[in-house]
């Protein structure tokens, strides 16, 4: 799994990931004084005589630099071998990308949801996102589809750089702006490829556009059953939702109807929630 941290986390908190095969675990620690106060808090609490050696959401325990003591606030675990387990699974699809958020008032993570759902209709991206739900997201789990392997994923924290964080696995460092997240989320996400991506149909012509789904890499990936969902502002189509067959292809048919010579129409495709991944050029003639 591809670990990631990003700057932004506005509160003062030491945040941890913790990845294995099936799970992803986040925690956010308050350091302490050496008076034993809650540094985010306030709260003043007894100090142990021998702290011990930091561990992911332990308690209380020494930072991983030896230098201070942290007290856990809060911390969610995801099974990613059942995300079902934390969600309606209606919720779920290709391109998954769960937000794990924290409610500071509460000191409590949120249940984690799949941020492509709620920001479909507006088209929002990320920061856009955040600040209409007034969120504070501190991590998040991309997979390509619900059921993928895990190592397939990536997880990413957002830290308090000042604060420090902790992950178990080497993380890559990702600028927090659209455009590197979304370079990051095209790492793990599947695509479409359309055969052919331009092509001639006479006025009220048929024709019919392949499509392969492939991994993020390009490489053509054999899975049934994906549903595909087309679009068109000129012409028609008879079926804007189709499925992959064994080998992850499938055809969408298009019908010039009403169009005559010189005339263009775009065929867009993509997933459920993710739309406009791949398009075809029709010209008219």
């Amino acid at each position: 799994m591809l670990i990631a941290v990003s700057d932004g986390l506005p509160m003062p908190l030491f945040a941890a990931l913790a990845a294995n095969k099936a799970r992803v675990s986040f925690a956010l620690h308050a350091p302490l004084t050496a008076a034993g106060i809650d540094g985010w808090s306030g709260e003043a609490i007894e100090l142990p005589r021998r702290p011990r050696k930091f561990a992911f959401a332990a308690p209380l325990c020494r930072d991983p630099k030896g230098a201070g003591l942290l007290r856990l606030v809060d911390r969610v675990d995801i099974d990613l071998k059942d995300l079902t387990a934390a969600m309606n699974p209606r919720r779920l699809g290709p391109c998954t990308n769960l937000y794990i958020a924290f409610d500071p008032e509460r000191r409590r993570f949120l249940p984690p949801y799949n941020k492509l759902v709620e920001s479909f209709a507006a088209k929002d991206d990320g920061a856009h996102h955040i600040a209409q739900r007034q969120v504070n997201v501190v991590g998040q789990v991309l997979l390509p589809f619900p059921d993928s392997n895990p190592a397939e994923g990536a997880a990413r924290l957002t830290i308090n750089r000042e604060v420090g964080f902790w992950t178990n696995a080497d993380p890559e460092t990702v600028d927090n702006d659209h455009r590197a997240h979304a370079a990051f989320v095209a790492r793990v996400f599947p695509r479409l490829e359309v055969t052919p991506e331009r092509l001639t149909v006479a006025p009220d012509g048929r024709t019919t556009v392949g499509v392969q789904l492939t991994d993020a890499a390009g490489a053509s990936l054999q899975r049934p059953d994906v549903r595909l969902f087309a679009k068109s502002a000129a012409g028609y189509l008879p079926r804007t939702e189709v499925s992959t067959d064994a080998d992850g292809r499938a055809a969408i048919v298009f019908l010039a109807l009403g169009l005559v010579a010189g005339d263009t129409a775009d065929i867009e495709v993509g997933f459920k929630w993710r739309s406009n991944i791949a398009r075809c050029r029709v010209e008219v003639a």
